[in-house]
């Protein structure tokens, strides 16, 4: 017995009718523009053309340190020379590691006179003629004096023998006849390659602020034949160099001399409508991003502000307009005139927040303080990314409220042979374990011993205001007293040091030193040293404690 069966499908395979989002009330729509307001809309046009005018000037000078510093002015274009190269460099010839770096580049000329079949007696004579002065032994890192040691043996100061070679008044004369010009051209290539293998500023040109361990400079461009737009970084920590930085300074620091015209910019574009991630979507029917829900928006009842940027960005997200503005890095720009062209055939005149609001206004947005006008947008010309070594020099700043005072630790410093020495490891190893009480005694212990990375912060008064100012501890007894401080370069023991009280907060600071390496706008390779400023790690205080007395239980 068989049978057949026919069964209706409810089911269609097509997506169009679905799509289409058909309703049976048109009246529905109509209700849904009243009650988004859409009737009462006085202006439903959107703009389809812009034009505008700009005006924008390089900047051409830069000024290490204070205004009232007197430092040099100096080009920025000179080379090609990234900004923040410019501003971080220190020099390295006379660095903490100037000895392993003279004694490595002349090991590299004899790589250089190595084809040149140069005779054997002229090594010889150049490193008697500019012998390899080690210096005093500080104890630091014994391995590396003894590496010092050796290449004192086979190598020589390079930077004695290329003074000398700029001035032809030795070296010459040691070359043999037949062999001159092919030693001198391998001499002349080896101190060509010297001069430009590390960056360094010029005498009197530090950006460094030891008072507040951080970097401060003035930039200047050049708007006509008599005026100059200054900009000051007074804060800025090392890494990333960008507009924010930058402050429009007040009038009467000295003139820099940066002399030019304005350069003109006209622009005729469509504007793009803004988007931005978890923007709402422009269409009612528009299936949204399941990711994004400002239903869930977490935020504090004090937290107006993210609730006031998510209700905007919902609200009237999709009212913002793009227009791409293609300008030179390295220069400060101002829209001078902007007119936008709508789809109702009118024109209309857009001015600046800064004109509108006038000089009292509350509400900035990239524009630069101090500017009142705020007629300027910096373009920096920031390097896009910085091979960084480890650091080479680190220190800690900390607070310590038992002992009224601060502290800096060292905890790497550089060596002469360019070693990073971790001071903190060895300070450790070499305290002596804590004195105990006989039985039944009391011990008084005048101060308890802090490591000897350990470099006090003594607070002081200087022009009516608090600082703190390095010091160093007192070791041993009787007449074998003596005193410990700092030993590497960022704590400048060779100097009065005075760090301002506010620049180290509860939970401290970390400065450190270190190699950069970065590509110029040419292509080539710049080589420096920088230093970075970052917040720090809350570290234990070194536990100095007076008039101690405790009892052995």
């Amino acid at each position: 017995m068989s049978y057949q069966r026919l069964e209706s499908a409810t089911v269609g395979a097509e997506l169009h009718e679905g799509e289409e989002a058909r309703i049976a009330d048109p009246m529905w729509l109509l209700g849904k523009q009243w009650q988004l307001g859409e009737f009462t809309g006085e202006d439903a046009a959107s703009p389809i053309l812009v034009e505008a005018s700009l005006s924008h000037a390089p900047i051409t000078r830069v000024r290490p340190g204070p205004p009232i510093s007197g430092g040099p002015v100096l080009q920025r274009a000179e080379d090609g020379l990234p900004l923040e190269t410019a501003v971080e460099r220190e020099p390295i010839r006379t660095g903490p590691a100037a000895v392993r770096l003279a004694a490595d580049a002349g090991l590299q000329l004899w790589r250089h006179l190595a084809p040149t079949e140069a005779p054997d007696d002229l090594p010889k004579a150049i490193r008697e003629s500019f012998a390899l002065a080690l210096g005093r032994d500080d104890g630091l890192d014994p391995v590396g004096r003894a590496q010092l040691a050796l290449l004192a043996r086979r190598s020589f100061d390079a930077r004695k023998l290329h003074a000398d070679w700029a001035t032809g008044s030795k070296v010459l004369r040691m070359l043999p006849g037949m062999k001159l010009p092919a030693v001198k051209t391998a001499v002349d290539a080896w101190a060509q390659w010297y001069a430009g293998l590390y960056s360094e500023p010029a005498a009197g040109a530090a950006s460094w602020d030891p008072q507040h361990m951080e970097y401060r400079f003035q930039v200047a461009a050049g708007i006509s034949a008599k005026a100059e737009v200054q900009l000051e970084a007074r804060e800025y920590t090392g890494g990333h160099l960008d507009w924010y930085g930058f402050d429009r300074p007040p009038k009467g620091n000295p003139d820099m001399g940066a002399r030019g015209t304005l350069r003109k910019h006209t622009l005729r574009v469509l504007p793009t409508p803004a988007r931005f991630a978890g923007q709402a979507a422009s269409r009612w029917w528009q299936v949204e991003n399941a990711g994004v829900w400002f239903g869930d928006l977490a935020s504090a009842p004090e937290d107006l502000a993210r609730a006031a940027v998510a209700a905007y960005g919902m609200l009237f997200g999709d009212d913002w307009y793009v227009v791409p503005v293609r300008l030179p890095s390295g220069v400060i720009a101002r829209v001078d005139s902007l007119q936008v062209l709508d789809t109702f055939e009118g024109r209309h005149t857009v001015d600046s927040c800064a004109k509108r609001d006038g000089a009292g206004r509350s509400w900035r947005f990239f524009e630069l303080t101090g500017d009142v006008l705020g007629e300027w947008l910096l373009l920096p010309p920031a390097l896009p990314g910085v091979t960084q070594s480890p650091p080479i020099e680190e220190i800690a700043l900390l607070r310590d409220e038992v002992a009224n005072l601060g502290w800096a630790a060292e905890l790497r410093v550089e060596s002469a042979a360019a070693r990073t020495i971790d001071r903190a490891a060895r300070a450790r190893a070499a305290m002596p374990p804590p004195r105990e009480p006989a039985d039944d005694a009391w011990l008084y212990t005048l101060a308890t011993q802090v490591p000897e990375h350990q470099v006090p912060l003594v607070p002081v008064t200087s022009d009516g205001g608090l600082y703190l100012q390095r010091g160093r501890l007192a070791t041993g007894a009787g007449n074998g007293v003596t005193t410990r401080g700092a030993v590497g370069r960022i704590l400048e023991p060779e100097r009065q040091l005075l760090i301002r009280d506010e620049e180290i907060p509860a939970t401290g600071a970390r400065v450190t030193r270190s190699w950069q390496m970065a590509r110029t706008a040419s292509g080539g390779f710049v080589l420096w040293v920088g230093r970075r400023k970052r917040a720090g790690r809350p570290l234990r205080s070194p536990g100095l404690v007076f008039d101690e007395v405790t009892q052995n239980d």
